[in-house]
């Protein structure tokens, strides 16, 4: 087969074939760094994999297309038009991509809504023009051995390439003073790579230089991915200090100390064997939160669940017929970070039940959805006005929650809650 290699004529043949075979393997690379990396990872790394996956098939469609080439039957005809269909997709699609990573770097940093409809119909418009080239071949053709065949108006093929550059550009232009000088370098760098490389590709015709531009960017990629996992680690690092000093002052409270005691001793008058379990319970329940409070691995949901069971049941002592608990959980088999549950329902005893004058009831759901799991702790209490919060310490535990949840990509802690009808707060962990 490898002499087919120059059937087409190309005197760099084995040069590009080295050049997309690196191409392809630091594709997987960068992809595996970034799917392996789930926690303090940025939203653009998401678009970042889609062009991983899209340089990676670029590769091997030009590898394909170089190794066939020249050969004539069915499979090399299949192959070939395929391959040369993708060598022009490919690229045009990751314009799109790269556009899309500097709209979402920016506004990260900007308070502005990009029109993300413009570049996209530009690209719907660049893709047409690929599949109207399939009957008419006026950008390229392929002959009887299935050999590459500029058109009269293959510059137009070029075109994306150039326009996706001048709309970064005039982006990048437009609001590098909001970015930081690290940032709008990478970024500048990110722009200019495939720009330099098409001048190259025009000056030293047949040498894949978009293929190496893609390779630059990958390390230019590497690094911004790591700069940014830096400092959001950094910051995670101090918001981290500042909740565990939050949990360790919300879970020593006296006040919650005094009652549990105090409904403890008066149930060693009552029931010594109950008061006996308990102490054991509330026991438990102290040790577990010294030990979680400067934790910063995941733990079982399962395990989440028995710490807010102690606490609950510590609450159901105190407050009797008052307070009634209900458990609907149909899924457990998920992590989640720690002290997650329980800041949540002694919000809804604190100050959704406890302000009831009949009592009311807190129900704790977990559920299994096709690409998530989901925790519910609801509550009838006297719930509050969306917005408005007269006591800043209500929802302190809150504000810890979601900076704890923080340490899960994707995941997410959403409060709804309506006066006179009570409080429904929804954690959401991807799978």
């Amino acid at each position: 087969m490898y002499d087919t290699l120059f059937a087409g004529g190309n005197a760099y043949a084995f040069l590009n074939l080295s050049i997309y075979i690196w191409t392809g393997i630091m594709s997987i690379i960068l992809f595996t760094g970034i799917r392996i990396s789930r926690v303090f990872v940025p939203r653009s790394t998401k678009i970042m994999r889609y062009i991983c996956i899209l340089a990676f098939v670029y590769a091997m469609a030009d590898i394909v297309e170089l190794l066939f080439c020249g050969r004539i039957g069915m499979l090399p005809f299949i192959l070939c038009r395929l391959g040369d269909f993708l060598s022009f997709a490919c690229p045009y699609t990751m314009g799109l991509l790269l556009t899309y990573f500097l709209y979402d770097q920016i506004e990260q940093n900007v308070s502005y809504e990009f029109h993300y409809a413009i570049p996209a119909t530009l690209y719907l418009f660049f893709i047409g023009m690929l599949f109207v080239n399939l009957f008419i071949g006026f950008l390229y053709t392929l002959d009887d051995k299935n050999n590459f065949i500029t058109g009269d108006y293959y510059f137009l093929s070029q075109m994306p390439e150039v326009v996706y550059f001048i709309f970064q550009l005039i982006v990048l232009i437009l609001f590098y003073k909001h970015l930081s000088f690290w940032r709008s370098i990478a970024l500048l760098i990110y722009v200019l790579l495939p720009l330099c490389c098409l001048i190259l590709a025009a000056a030293f015709y047949g040498v894949s230089f978009i293929m190496i531009s893609i390779n630059l960017n990958f390390v230019v990629m590497f690094l911004f991915i790591f700069h940014d996992n830096v400092e959001d680690y950094e910051r995670y690092e101090k918001d981290l200090a500042d909740t565990q000093m939050t949990l360790t002052l919300s879970q020593m409270q006296p006040h919650f100390l005094y009652n549990a005691l105090s409904s403890i001793s008066q149930l060693c008058k009552k029931d010594s064997e109950k008061a006996a379990i308990m102490i054991d319970e509330f026991a438990m329940f102290l040790k577990k939160n010294m030990q979680d409070i400067y934790a910063a691995e995941l733990i079982s949901f399962e395990t989440e669940l028995n710490h807010l069971k102690r606490y609950l049941n510590i609450q159901k002592m105190r407050y009797g017929e008052y307070m009634n608990i209900c458990y609907d959980i149909k899924s457990m088999d998920f992590d989640l970070p720690p002290l997650i549950l329980q800041p949540i329902a002694e919000n809804a005893v604190r100050h959704g039940i406890s302000h009831k004058p009949e009592g009311g009831t807190i129900t704790v759901r977990s559920s299994e959805d096709t690409d998530e799991y989901k925790v519910v702790i609801e509550d009838d209490g006297v719930g509050f006005e969306m917005g408005k919060v007269k006591d800043g310490k209500v929802h302190l535990g809150i504000n810890s929650i979601k900076k704890r949840i923080g340490m899960i990509e994707g995941a997410d802690v959403a409060i709804d809650s309506e006066p006179g009808k009570g409080t429904k707060v929804t954690v959401t962990i991807p799978k």
